[in-house]
């Protein structure tokens, strides 16, 4: 999961995954694994997106969020 946000993210940005901060800075990147392998939503901010992990799929929104 942990990868499919941060690839997602990286090609919303046009930059490499590298040059992202890394998702553990934002949030356990374990912990939302074991989180979304059952059925909840999480949402939360990383490198300036709204990142939305419902039922095992990753939405990023569309626009920079100023949370970040």
């Amino acid at each position: 999961m942990t990868y499919e946000i941060v690839s997602a993210i990286s090609d919303r940005e046009g930059c490499d995954i590298a040059d992202l901060p890394p998702l553990y800075e934002t949030i356990d990147p374990d912990a939302l694994d074991t989180l979304t392998s059952h059925d909840v939503c999480i949402e939360f901010s990383y490198a300036g997106r709204e990142v939305i992990v419902e039922n095992g799929a990753v939405r990023i929104d569309p626009e920079p969020s100023s949370l970040d």
